[in-house]
């Protein structure tokens, strides 16, 4: 884990019984060139992601964020917003 937000949001997807892994990275583009995005779980059964970060990243990485978002189901934010989002699912089938 590379935050204690991080920690706190595997513990608590941990506590609610949910499988997630470390994702491989998404492959996205912005100018013509690649880049890599990496983002910290993966929720196997609802093929989410999630990546909290804070507002002052939010803001710096807006336009990566975006870009990401439109290619795949992307959550970001806040721990309370992310654990939200966590609390807004439905039991996989």
């Amino acid at each position: 884990m590379d935050s204690s937000w991080e920690v706190i949001l595997a513990k608590y997807l941990d506590s609610k019984s949910i499988r997630w892994i470390r994702p491989p990275p998404v492959i996205y583009s912005i100018n013509d060139k690649s880049h890599k995005y990496f983002s910290d779980f993966y929720l196997l059964d609802y093929d989410i992601y999630l990546d909290p970060k804070n507002k002052i990243v939010i803001t710096k990485q807006q336009e990566k964020l975006d870009i990401v978002s439109s290619m795949i189901t992307l959550y970001y934010g806040e721990l309370d917003h992310l654990k939200n989002i966590i609390n807004s699912l439905e039991p996989p089938e």
